[in-house]
């Protein structure tokens, strides 16, 4: 398959605007991956997957989720070891059921446009109308949220609440952080330039969709990112690399329209066999149930349609998820769906489709299952899947899965957070 080629270039003070300050990104020893006294001028980024810039911010696989985070900030950030730290806020505090914070001094967006509470609070009204919040005021440099239940501070730094606001000449949202994409940034070739005062660093984005990943290690890459078991043995043998687990990020639901009588030792111990068997990547079972599902959907032996077990056909998970629960129908699949009856003397498979279709398939709920992943973050209560009325009889946390990160010891200042990592144009600190 032709490579798709990302170039993030890293460009000096000769540009027609000033380029901002990048602000000073504070993490534990614990967090910084890498830290050379001199960082390389081209840090190399290889990608097994294509990014789409129309999906910014929230990322929908591991490449995007790497490259948004170069791009995008949000309110707080958490770091790897849990603390939260400084985004677009460097102070906040909370009383009752409101947070209030104190945005950066002389925050900009990339065009150079002032940033404050004022602005920030349009911007989310405008890209992210859903936010659950009761209200929100702004006053100076200072952003009040006022909540309907409790929530934590982390929940702020969720993706879907990066910082975002429509360009008029880009593909690309404008955002905050410290590399900028330029606006004709799209298709094979994307260009971005480094927000930061002072600096003339690349940092190249090289897309090779379906790769295999030790192939990426051999061809001089400073940082991969992979899912692959047979990449991270392979990097283990490699000197000069440092192999960093990510946080668990994505969990695999199954979800049917209809469901029966289970047994919970049944589909722990299914669930068990699914992380440690079924996949090529690292996983662990998942071990709670959704708040709010209702686990009763209509009546066993109803029919459920076509017998097929669908998911996102470029999603190598749930492929393997659903091939594994498809061979064993009459065991796994039983267990886990609970109408022995319906499946009984039937053909299952395994269909794999695009995007689109998948998302227009679980729409219509008329498969007997798909295998869906969803963002750790956004899975705790299985989301709208197991709100009231949703109509899902089922929906069933199967694994979590994380993605390692293999940085080649002293190219640039690299550091951990709870979304991926954050490569800096600045380099190391003084």
């Amino acid at each position: 398959m032709p490579s798709r080629r990302l170039l993030l270039l890293g460009l000096s003070l000769g540009c027609a605007r000033t380029p901002r300050v990048s602000p000073d990104l504070e993490a534990s020893p614990a967090c910084v991956v890498s830290e050379p006294a001199i960082p390389a001028d081209t840090v190399s980024v290889l990608l097994s997957q294509p990014v789409d810039p129309a999906h910014a911010p929230v990322p929908t696989n591991d490449a995007e989720a790497l490259v948004f985070r170069q791009l995008y900030e949000t309110l707080v950030r958490v770091d790897c070891e849990g603390r939260v730290r400084p985004g677009l806020a460097v102070a906040w505090r909370k009383e009752g059921l409101q947070w209030t914070f104190t945005l950066r001094p002389n925050a900009a967006s990339w065009d150079g446009s002032p940033l404050d509470a004022t602005t920030v609070l349009e911007e989310w009204r405008t890209t992210n109308p859903a936010t659950a919040v009761a209200g929100m005021r702004s006053e100076g440099n200072q952003l009040t949220v006022f909540l309907s239940a409790p929530r934590p501070l982390t929940d702020f730094a969720a993706p879907a609440l990066r910082l975002t606001r429509r360009g008029p000449e880009s593909s690309w949202p404008l955002g905050t952080g410290p590399w900028e994409p330029h606006p004709e940034a799209s298709g094979s070739r994307l260009v971005a330039t480094a927000a930061v005062r002072n600096v003339e660093r690349v940092l190249s984005f090289d897309s090779r969709p379906g790769a295999d990943p030790r192939d990426l290690l051999d061809a001089a890459a400073h940082v991969v990112v992979t899912r692959d078991r047979g990449a991270l043995a392979y990097a283990a043998g490699l000197p000069g690399w440092t192999d960093l687990p990510l946080a668990w990020d994505r969990v695999y639901l199954l979800v049917s329209p209809t469901t029966g009588s289970r047994d919970a030792t049944a589909r722990a111990a299914i669930r068990a066999e699914l992380a440690r068997d079924a996949l090529r990547g690292e996983g662990r079972p998942a071990d709670w149930e959704c708040a709010g599902a209702s686990n009763g959907g209509p009546s066993p032996g109803q029919s459920v349609g076509r017998r097929r077990v669908i998911y996102p056909r470029e999603d190598v998970v749930a492929r393997a998820l659903a091939e594994r629960l498809v061979a064993r129908a009459e065991s796994d699949l039983t267990a886990l769906l609970g109408f022995p009856a319906v499946l009984a003397g039937t053909t299952v498979t395994a269909v794999g489709l695009e995007p689109e279709s998948f998302t227009r398939a679980v729409a219509a709920r008329e498969d007997l299952a798909a295998v869906m992943p969803v963002l750790r973050s956004d899975a705790a209560d299985c989301g709208p899947l197991a709100a009231p009325g949703a109509g899902w009889g089922l929906v069933e946390p199967l694994v979590e899965t994380r993605a390692h990160a293999l940085v080649r010891t002293g190219a640039a200042r690299v550091v951990s957070d709870r979304d991926g990592l954050v490569i800096e144009p600045a380099g190391s600190r003084r």
